[in-house]
């Protein structure tokens, strides 16, 4: 019977009964020499890793957002997570290079690093939603408790109301559509753009007209006058942001 080839100590070698008796003319693993006892090392995305550290890897999706913590629990050193392997998504917070980062994305990563009861809102809402938001550089997260501990590059923490309607889309907590258009009008969106955004939110099918007039109507916050007025201007059927903009440019200059 073959024996392996001997390697130094904590060195690389090669075994040459890897894959079966002497005079096999296969391709030969890797193995690793701790005392001279041959391990055999797998060829991964991720280097040379042993049986043991490879089977603890099986269940870790690096596809979707994972933290540093997770990462280096599954074997995974500083240097690799800087490497083109890999996005930092926000701080502590990393995905496979390969994976395009989305709102959908950009707002799982967000989650991982959330307090406990925060939820998707704002503009990322209400494009989640289906909806329509100005564009914003920012994942908008509401979060009780200190923001400070929040905030990062990257994400945008709001004071989370203990009486807005949360809901579940993508297995994410979020703002229920009603609460989106509270939200980015507390944001302090100009009238117009206020109403292309209900107008949007209508034509996703997830909320009516008049569920936003009911939501306006008994709203106290900041700016609720005008969520008022804008929740009025919403209408059913409007196909885009310009239709609205040109629709409010005639009414807002009294045209017939």
């Amino acid at each position: 019977e073959a024996s392996p080839r001997r390697a130094p100590a904590g060195g690389i070698g090669i075994s040459d009964n890897t894959y079966g008796s002497a005079g096999d003319t296969s391709p030969k693993l890797p193995t690793y020499c701790p005392n001279g006892q041959h391990v055999p090392l797998w060829i991964t995305a991720y280097g040379l890793l042993d049986h043991s550290t490879l089977a603890g890897m099986t269940s870790f999706n690096t596809r979707a957002p994972f933290t540093r913590t997770t990462a280096l629990r599954q074997k995974l050193s500083d240097h690799e997570l800087q490497s083109s392997r890999f996005r930092r998504i926000y701080q502590g917070v990393y995905i496979s290079a390969d994976v395009r980062v989305t709102t959908k994305v950009r707002a799982q990563a967000a989650m991982l690093v959330a307090p406990d009861g925060s939820y998707i809102s704002h503009h990322t809402a209400a494009r989640l939603w289906g909806g329509w938001a100005p564009k914003s550089s920012v994942t908008h997260i509401s979060s009780p408790g200190d923001l400070a501990r929040t905030q990062r590059r990257g994400l945008a923490a709001h004071r989370a109301d203990p009486n807005a309607s949360v809901v579940t889309r993508y297995g994410l907590p979020i703002a229920a559509p009603t609460r989106v258009f509270l939200d980015l009008a507390s944001a302090g969106l100009s009238l117009v753009d206020l109403v292309a955004a209900g107008d949007a939110l209508v034509k996703a099918k997830c909320v009516t007209p008049q569920e936003l007039l009911d939501a306006a109507g008994s709203w106290p916050g900041k700016y609720c006058r005008r969520a008022r007025r804008a929740a009025g201007f919403v209408r059913v059927g409007v196909d885009s942001v310009m239709e609205t903009r040109l629709r409010m440019l005639m009414v807002l200059a009294r045209l017939p």
